[in-house]
């Protein structure tokens, strides 16, 4: 079941979240040491906001894959959302998890008054992510090269764009 996450799921997502963060770090800007003394307000803001959102996909009462919306705030830039945070447990991979939240995610983005632009970014060497991206029909319009550095190794970005229409 996909479905909007709510303020109590809370602990299931920060446990996810941390296992991510943990199991693979390059994947996502913040460190788990960063995020961890925000990770609760930042997830509630998200969650009680009207238009930004927190996407989970559970299996029985398990969450196994969330996902991140947020819409940009400068007047000039109200057209446009960031997809972030995304994220499937290992146990549950390949079984199109990672596709409906997706899916979801853009649909309900795109049904928000005045959203015209998704953008999102992921790392070069994840090519399951970038052929979904792309399979999804957004489009790569950059690279960033050393965008990160995760223990003394330098790691690319790749930037995606999906226009409503």
């Amino acid at each position: 079941m996909t479905r909007l996450l709510k303020t109590s799921d809370y602990n299931a997502y920060s446990k996810l979240r941390s296992l991510g963060l943990a199991t693979n770090p390059v994947s996502f800007w913040a460190s788990e040491n960063e995020e961890l003394p925000i990770r609760e307000n930042r997830f509630e803001t998200a969650v009680n906001h009207k238009e930004n959102f927190i996407h989970g996909v559970f299996e029985q009462d398990q969450l196994v894959s969330i996902l991140g919306f947020m819409r940009e705030e400068k007047a000039k830039l109200s057209h446009k959302g960031f997809l972030w945070g995304i994220y499937t447990h290992p146990d549950f991979r390949g079984k199109g998890h990672g596709e409906a939240i997706m899916k979801m995610a853009i649909k309900n983005a795109f049904d928000i008054d005045g959203i015209q632009q998704l953008n999102l970014s992921v790392g070069s060497f994840n090519k399951a992510a970038k052929n979904l991206y792309l399979k999804l029909g957004f489009e790569i319009y950059g690279e960033e090269k050393n965008a990160s550095k995760v223990n003394g190794e330098f790691h690319d970005e790749l930037y995606l764009v999906k226009t409503k229409g």
